[in-house]
């Protein structure tokens, strides 16, 4: 896979629908277990793509999809968990009238946002997926990320977590680290005698750190050549913070998960550059809300959460959207 020339970016339609997509971190048990019952096209989806995985030679994904208790955190089965049901819910939104004008990735979301986007086929960026997913399974330690509530001034200032672990992701009241499984496990034991709040997340891998560069020759190797296409919708990275001016190569889907996630600037320039009529998170466990809310961007949706009812919030975006006009093929 290599790198195209540049193209420009247009605005767009101001006005037309953001579906955002997310990365490791956010999955939970269950997830999109209710859609796959009820929702007909969702379920048609995520099996299309569960068969090319096992053609790919992975695991059967959906059955993890339906346990209800335990993390989804082996990264053989979440890495390609997390494409399918971004993915699978994609394509129903599609399917039910609503066109994407602009896709935000973030971290592993950015394979699935651009696969949507029209600018790799899906089959080809699950082949990617799955080939991430074994380097990271074959070639890494164990790591970990943890969510921390303070502000990201917090970790700058405290060598206890930051000469451990590594920025992964900054907010304005939060922030996540990353690294190795025992320096993860040591600043969690630091900041549990500070009385300071935070949340293992459920990854088994040190995404956005260190952590992980030891899988990094043997994924670029085994992805090299697959082709990428120039995108109906606009692209917008959390690699860069803003949307890409060229077609991604292996390289930058490796930086997706090894780079700090620049979620901040990236909200910021959909909503202040092309300012989308809607927004729809379809990662699970509705990661991208603060920083919706933080943007003033209305209205939005977040379709997977744990907190369930997944028909009722899918019917009612579908019903907003559309409702709007928010959804014309012309959005693309």
């Amino acid at each position: 896979m290599h790198m195209s020339i540049s193209h420009s970016v247009s605005a767009g339609p101001q006005g037309g629908v953001a579906l955002l997509f997310a990365g490791q971190g956010g999955q939970y048990p269950g997830m999109s277990h209710e859609l796959y019952h009820a929702e007909p096209i969702f379920r048609e989806e995520l099996e299309r793509l569960d068969a090319m995985v096992t053609g790919l030679g992975g695991p059967r994904v959906v059955p993890a999809l339906h346990r209800r208790e335990g993390p989804l955190d082996d990264v053989l089965v979440s890495h390609p968990a997390i494409f399918m049901v971004q993915y699978a819910l994609a394509r129903t939104l599609i399917r039910h009238g609503i066109f994407p004008a602009y896709c935000l990735g973030m971290s592993t979301g950015e394979f699935a946002a651009v696969a949507v986007a029209g600018g790799m086929d899906a089959g080809d960026a699950l082949y990617c997926v799955i080939e991430q997913a074994g380097a990271l399974e074959h070639a890494c330690g164990n790591g970990g990320m943890l969510a921390v509530v303070r502000p990201p001034r917090f970790y700058r200032g405290t060598p206890e977590i930051n000469q451990r672990c590594s920025l992964a992701l900054a907010g304005k009241a939060h922030f996540v680290i990353a690294g190795e499984c025992e320096d993860v496990q040591d600043s969690l034991e630091w900041l549990e005698l500070q009385g300071v709040t935070k949340q293992r997340l459920p990854v088994r891998v040190g995404f956005h750190s260190a952590a992980i560069d030891p899988g990094r020759d043997r994924y670029l190797h085994a992805v090299e050549g697959v082709p990428t296409s120039r995108p109906s919708s606009v692209i917008l990275s959390c690699v860069t913070g803003g949307p890409l001016t060229a077609r991604p190569d292996a390289r930058h889907f490796w930086d997706a998960i090894r780079e700090p996630m620049k979620v901040e600037q990236a909200i910021t320039s959909l909503t202040r550059r092309f300012r989308p009529g809607a927004f729809v998170d379809v990662g699970p466990g509705g990661v991208f809300a603060t920083f919706l809310r933080q943007a003033g961007a209305r209205p939005f949706h977040s379709l997977l959460t744990p907190a369930g009812q997944e028909l009722k919030r899918l019917r009612t975006c579908v019903a907003s959207v559309v409702g709007n006009g928010r959804h014309t093929p012309d959005d693309n």
